[in-house]
This record gives C-alpha cells, structure tokens and sequence, in this order.
C-alpha cells in the first residue's frame, strides 16, 4: 500500500537521532511523531477544511483526542488505542516534570513502559520461535532479541516505531457517505406535509360555517 504523501519523514534517521537523544527529548519526539502519523490519517479521510479541525486549539488538534476519536471510529484496535495512550501519558511525565533528572528508570516510567500491548507481543513471540519444534534460531540469539527491547526506554522506542508502521498501514481512502441525502429527505418531509395540509383544509366547514354562517359566499 503506498504511503501517504501528507506525512514525509525519514525513518532510519529520525531513530538514529532519537537514540541520541535525552529521555526527555526522546518521549516527547516519539509522541509527536505518532500525534503527526494520527494527523495525516485524519487528513486523508476528512472531508473538507481539515485545518479547521486539526489545528492547535481546534477540536481536534491535541494527541489526546486524535487517539479517542480514531478508536471510536473503529479506526485503530484496542491495543494500538492502549499503546498510544501509555506514549501520550510518558510523553505528558516528561513534559510536565520539573525534575531535569527524570529518567525512563524513574518507577512509574518503568511500569508504564512494562505495560505496551506490543512489547508484550513481540515477547510472546520470541517465546513461540523458542519453542518451536523447528528452531530457526538459537536460544542464545531469542534471549538477545528480548534482551534488546526489555529497558523501559528501549521498550518506549520499540513500541513507538511498532505504533509508527501500524499507523502507516491503516487505509487513507476517505470512506463513502453511504447515509441520507439531507436535502433530500427535507424536501420529502416538507413536500408530504404540504400535502397533508391541503388534504386537512378541505374536510369539514369553515370556523365561520360553524358560527351560523353557512351558505354565505
């Protein structure tokens, strides 16, 4: 599926620089990179005048509600809506702390880093390759793949460029208005109302035939 054109970044290097970077500069670059790929999925599937929506101070211009919003939509699984919401609250600790020693080794860091729905997966994974009946690798080469990703910032890095692929491969075709056509279900309502009316008007005498009246032109 070809990607979208909205949202154009060099992958390896930006993973490259944020290997280089602080633990703070690094949750705050891996969120906005995934609050970017949520904007360009948004902006392939709206219809009209995206900016109105999307843009800082706009309905939908925080991370926070682009995550809610592409998983009420059935836009993104559950796991993806889970692991989104550990990157935006890691994310949210750095930012917000005024501690300049924060690390990803402060304890509530650590546990959040430890809840990823994907690391998880990829943890369960290696443990299938290990036991399988025809291993393809070595016990030694699985302990080093799940060695890689088990610090919590390696875990935040991994689920962040996981998150970054799913997110690409999510359809950006708009999906088709498939409802009413309002005006023209308006004009049906309006045109059968009229019609009620003319047919109500003709039954029955006039208030003033009522009053005694009758026969009078």
């Amino acid at each position: 599926m070809a990607k979208r054109e909205s949202f154009k970044i060099d992958v390896d290097e930006f993973n490259a620089r944020l290997r280089e970077e602080t633990d703070r500069a690094c949750a705050i670059l891996g969120a906005a990179m995934l609050d970017a790929r949520l904007e360009s999925l948004f902006r392939s599937r709206l219809i009209g005048q995206p900016d109105e929506l999307l843009a800082n101070g706009r309905p939908l211009g925080s991370f926070s509600v682009k995550i809610r919003l592409s998983h009420s939509l059935g836009w993104i699984s559950d796991d993806a809506f889970k692991d989104l919401n550990i990157v935006r609250e890691v994310r949210n600790r750095f930012a917000h702390s005024f501690d300049h020693g924060l690390t990803f080794d402060d304890q509530s860091i650590r546990d959040q880093c430890s809840n990823f729905r994907s690391i998880s997966s990829y943890f369960a994974g290696t443990e299938k390759a290990r036991s399988a009946l025809r291993k393809n690798l070595s016990d030694a080469v699985i302990d080093a793949m799940r060695g890689v990703l088990k610090p919590p910032r390696a875990a935040f890095q991994g689920a962040v460029d996981f998150l970054r692929q799913y997110l690409d491969a999510v359809p950006d075709d708009a999906l088709e208005y498939l409802g009413p056509d309002l005006a023209m279900e308006v004009y049906d309502l309006a045109a059968s109302t009229r019609i009620k009316f003319s047919a109500t008007g003709t039954i029955g005498p006039a208030p003033a035939q009522q009053n005694g009246e009758a026969g009078k032109t």
